[in-house]
């Protein structure tokens, strides 16, 4: 039997079949499944980001929403808080309902809750991110005075001004606006009045799936004339647990 020549590789050390490195075939072969499970992936992913969230059916009263935890979690808790509600609901508005809660005795907060129809969902709530965006552009803008009575007779000059607006983490297109209100001293003696005094108060707006909220803080009436809301962290912290409270007390479309 012949001998092997030395350094020949016998039968025992060779391969098998199949064992040897994935060949190019492989790889490639291992990559367009990779690829397509990660693209997979992604598509699913997408389609959950662009589903908009399912709407509600309802929007609870304002005794339901301003609950004594919920004033007491924002610093509001007082024995003389009375929030009453007004119905602000008008035909010929886009929305089916519409209220105003009011802290009635010591007038700290007043929040406007409008609720439209859940079929707003089908163009992916697009009309109440309008109006949002609406409400922030012209929250720019000075504010005009109550309108005169009688037909021709002239508004009042714009009294409120906005210092400033900021973006906050609450619901869709949160923001939270800082006005300053001018306060004429003007008297029938003195026509032209001295110089007008300010007052500043703070509002925020979101919108909550198909609810838009529009909240003013004021501060206690026993403060005003002697300190000036100037920073928006009350009315956001309003605005956070309002929005909580809708979502506990309002039930699923």
């Amino acid at each position: 039997m012949p001998e092997q020549s030395p350094g020949s590789d016998s039968a025992s050390d060779q391969e098998e079949p199949g064992s040897e490195t994935p060949s190019w075939w492989s790889v490639r072969r291992g990559l367009q499944v990779g690829g397509t499970a990660v693209g997979l992936v992604a598509v699913v992913t997408v389609g959950v980001l662009a589903t908009p969230p399912g709407a509600y059916a309802d929007l609870a009263d304002c005794e339901e929403l301003f609950t004594e935890e919920l004033l007491d979690g924002v610093h509001l808790a007082h024995p003389d808080v009375s929030v009453e509600e007004w119905d602000l609901t008008h035909p010929e508005r886009h929305h089916e309902q519409s209220k105003r809660c009011v802290d009635a005795d010591l007038g700290q907060f007043t929040a406007d809750l409008s609720f439209y129809s859940p079929d707003t969902r089908n163009d992916r709530y697009e009309g109440l991110e309008e109006r949002v965006a609406t409400a922030r552009e012209n929250a720019g803008e000075s504010t005009g005075g109550p309108e005169g009575g009688q037909e021709g007779e002239v508004p009042d000059p714009p009294d409120l001004e906005a210092e400033r607006i900021e973006d906050i983490d609450v619901g869709e297109g949160g923001f939270a606006v800082v006005y300053d209100e001018r306060i004429s001293d003007a008297s029938p003696s003195d026509p032209g009045g001295s110089e007008a005094e300010m007052s500043s108060f703070t509002r925020a707006d979101f919108r909550t799936r198909n609810i838009h909220v529009s909240i003013l803080y004021i501060g206690p009436a026993d403060e005003r004339s002697t300190s000036d809301v100037t920073d928006t962290v009350t009315v956001t912290r309003i605005a956070e647990a309002v929005e909580e409270r809708i979502d506990d007390t309002s039930t699923a479309a």
